[in-house]
């Protein structure tokens, strides 16, 4: 038989206004409905995952000294979506 899930992952990538990587920012994913939060930081990349979260609606939240924070809201995550 086959397990259904309900959680996937949030991966993005954080870049500076002339599209440098922003390494060590740290990033904030909290689920709408449940306030539950998740926390990760950006590789030498700029790249982060924040895996097994519900599916949901998000607000994320990206700081990192020397820049402006910046935040997401609205953001619907669907399994399979990208």
């Amino acid at each position: 038989s086959w397990a259904q899930t309900s959680t996937t992952a949030i991966l993005g990538t954080v870049t500076d206004p002339a599209g440098a990587a922003v390494s060590g920012a740290k990033v904030r994913v909290v689920h709408d409905a449940t306030q539950t939060l998740r926390e990760t930081t950006t590789n030498e990349s700029g790249a982060y995952s924040v895996s097994l979260i519900n599916l949901g609606a998000y607000t994320v939240t990206v700081e990192q000294t020397g820049f402006q924070m910046a935040r997401y809201t609205g953001i619907n995550v669907e399994v399979n979506a990208r």
